[in-house]
């Protein structure tokens, strides 16, 4: 089939379409959202001026324990969220509001390279976003410094959203619009809780269960978010499976009391608290997923999607003390992506999780990747790729700091972490903090336990690759605002039981690991590591690949399809006859870019064309490059090449039906014979959206409202419209 659209669809699909961008309102009236008197978010958009509005969120200083007391008085963290197809960068302006201005502004991630203009007062930024990202803006005045090695003292993120897609129809009958006149019954009858804009507190219907929604949850429920909804609670206790948490608004926790500190907060355990170990939002299940809302501020762990099969895509997450975990699933199959994260307890347990570009804010307390506490259970199978650490504010290693940490049980196994490509802005106190159950250690017990398997477990295979690290290795002196720096190791011990067992730590490696610009090699163990010969096995330092650190920082991708404009991807999706420019952006100055059967070169910041491209132009590219200081390295990326649908595909019916017609889940296909062979859907610009093989059932649920084209291999096309 050869896929070029050449009928008119209709007159507006001729022309390009504004920009669109979204933001949202939220309640601030007094005891609900705290509008921010800090900073100011405004999008520009041609001579438009629309403002962003920023909420804060205030430091729960009571519950911050007395070991980080320097963490206490006034800290706030602001934020903003806004959508936008991204049809081409959104423009961005910050002002601070209180204190002085600063000639030291930054926006990290620092990878990703955003760069900005700056107020002669040192107070306003503006800068572009070309994509859905989030991002942090630091103005590092001194009355926005809350120690002296810089912890940021009122804290911003900009989460930069795409547009969302399959929005719950609040006229539908399965849809029941949450108020304060909502029962229990209609919320527990009902496919799918909406929350609209406002602010909606859980704690009068759910009394008691502190505000838990819990009872009304049930298999393939909905809970949907609006973006401005304020919804103050928690949803915990549930086994259920296919539940689907969504939207844009916010959970938040503000009001609840950590049940750990009663004596200091003032809580009543089953009234304004509850126990430590429940989380934010905590299910049992399988298949179960949170997508783009907001859960802060809480008064215990995170937030658990079940047992298998979790799925976190776009959820933003903050909260203030310990037992503040992040995600943690259990059992396998578990995904995290494009996610935010300022925990202050372990963020992940290694369970089965595929983490991808996320970003993480790790507060005073816990790890990133924690191996297990205590005993009666193995943690497994989890990898980590393409990730920022943006300021974490460690103060010292502890028994569960650190990037990679075990407090894990003479019983239990932590194994098969692979952590690559880790972006770190700031200091850490160690990259591993590898040991046992340091409850058991401290009073001398090496008795294995005989409430598990009765065997001694091991750590066993931990991998860190390409990990920058902007600033160094050292935990902090002082319980003030001034703050002493101490470099400190990381560490690696296991235990000798009582009965003769060796607890190994082992198969643990280290690649292309930079340490505030130095590259960590095998001679440098001992001033980066303290690692026991007697219980380790196998700890290799393999050094650096030559020129990895200037290719992380200084060589920067980009394409440009039928000059569209500049874009900024690892896959780019094109179609036949599509025209692509290619260039870097860095010190570099010869390419060679090849994918094994096509080879070009390019010099410079020279842009390679490859005009009317076929199909033999896809497939996964290397690009090599080296510079005149010798620096040199590699990178890949993915070109996807679509077929176009031409005017003679697009025949009436011949020997099949499709129905029904319009759709919004599903559409169904009879054929004369019962075969249903491939069959490809199209959008109205020709390109290939998706596939299937001998389906009589197509989902289309994913799919944007508008026409498509549904073609059979052999038989021809026909129109359907996705509402």
């Amino acid at each position: 089939m050869r896929l070029i659209l050449l009928f008119l669809i209709s007159t507006c699909a001729l022309f390009a379409q504004a920009q669109e961008i979204v933001t949202y309102d939220w309640p601030t009236e007094e005891g609900e959202a705290l509008l921010s008197d800090k900073y100011a978010v405004r999008i520009i958009q041609g001579s438009e001026v629309i403002a962003s509005q920023v909420i804060m969120s205030e430091s729960k200083d009571i519950e911050i324990p007395n070991f980080a007391a320097e963490f206490r008085g006034g800290r706030t963290f602001n934020w903003t969220e806004f959508s936008s197809d991204f049809s081409q960068p959104v423009q961005i302006e910050v002002e601070k509001l209180f204190g002085d201005g600063s000639s030291d502004i930054e926006i990290v991630p620092s990878p990703f390279d955003i760069e900005f203009e700056r107020s002669t007062d040192g107070k306003t930024i503006t800068f572009e976003l070309e994509k859905a990202d989030y991002i942090s803006i630091n103005f590092k005045s001194a009355d926005n410094q809350h120690t002296s090695d810089g912890v940021v003292k009122h804290m911003l993120m900009i989460f930069g959203e795409p547009l969302e897609t399959n929005v719950p129809d609040k006229n539908d009958a399965s849809v029941h619009v949450y108020s304060e006149q909502s029962s229990i019954e209609e919320m527990t009858q009902a496919s799918t809780i909406y929350f609209p804009k406002g602010y909606h507190d859980l704690r009068a219907q759910f009394s008691s269960t502190v505000g838990n929604l819990a009872e009304v949850m049930a298999d393939n429920k909905q809970v949907y978010f609006e973006g401005g909804a304020y919804v103050h609670g928690r949803i915990y206790g549930n086994k259920v499976n296919n539940v689907k948490i969504f939207g844009r608004g916010v959970l938040t926790g503000r009001d609840f009391k950590w049940s750990k500190n009663l004596a200091n907060n003032g809580g009543i355990l089953g009234v304004d608290s509850f126990e430590p170990l429940e989380s934010h939002i905590g299910l049992g299940g399988n298949n179960n997923s949170i997508e783009g809302i907001i859960v802060c501020d809480g008064a215990s762990h995170g937030v658990n999607m079940g047992s298998g099969k979790a799925n976190y895509y776009r959820m933003k997450y903050w909260a203030w003390h310990p037992n503040n975990d992040g995600a943690r699933p259990w059992g396998e199959d578990n995904t995290v992506d494009h996610c935010f994260f300022r925990a202050c307890d372990d963020v992940f347990y290694n369970k089965g999780l595929t983490i991808t570009n996320n970003v993480i804010w790790q507060g005073f307390n816990g790890s990133i990747m924690c191996l297990g506490w205590d005993g009666g259970y193995h943690t497994e199978n989890s990898t980590m790729t393409n990730n920022y650490i943006i300021y974490p504010e460690w103060r010292n290693i502890g028994n569960n700091n650190g990037i990679v940490m075990s407090q894990i049980d003479f019983d239990m196994n932590g194994s098969n972490v692979r952590i690559k490509n880790l972006w770190v802005d700031g200091n850490i106190p160690a990259l591993v903090n590898l040991h046992n159950n340091s409850r058991k250690i401290d009073v001398g017990n090496y008795e294995l336990p005989t409430d598990f398997t009765n065997e001694v477990g091991s750590v066993d295979g931990i991998f860190m690759e390409n990990i920058y690290v902007s600033g160094q290795q050292v935990i902090f002196d002082g319980n003030g605002y001034q703050q002493t720096p101490r470099a400190m190791k990381s560490l690696i011990e296991g235990s000798k039981l009582s009965n003769g067992d060796v607890y190994w730590m082992k198969n643990i490696t280290f690649k292309n690991v930079f340490i505030d610009n130095q590259c960590i090699k095998e001679e440098d163990k001992e001033t980066y590591f303290n690692i026991d010969d007697e219980t380790t096995q196998n700890i290799q330092i393999f050094g650096c690949d030559p020129g990895f650190a200037c290719g992380l920082e200084q060589v920067k991708f980009y394409y440009n399809v039928n000059n569209s404009g500049a874009q900024v991807a690892d896959v780019i999706n094109v179609n036949e006859g599509d025209n692509l420019q290619l260039w870097l952006n860095g010190d570099a100055w010869n390419y060679e870019w090849s994918n094994g059967t096509n080879m070009y070169q390019t010099s410079g910041f020279e842009v390679l064309e490859l005009n009317n491209i076929d199909l033999s132009m896809a497939g996964e590219y290397t690009v090599q490059y080296n510079s005149e200081d010798e620096c040199s390295g590699e990178f890949t990326f993915t070109i996807n090449v679509s077929e176009r649908i031409t005017s003679n595909d697009l025949k009436t019916e011949q020997g099949f039906k499709l129905y029904p017609n319009p759709s919004d889940d599903f559409i169904h296909i009879t054929t004369k014979d019962g075969n249903k062979g491939i069959i490809h859907i199209f959008d109205t610009l020709g390109q290939k959206v998706g596939s299937f093989e001998n389906q009589s059932s197509i989902p289309v649920n994913q799919l944007k409202p508008g026409l498509y084209f549904l073609c059979m291999e052999g038989i021809g096309c026909t129109s359907f419209i996705k509402r």
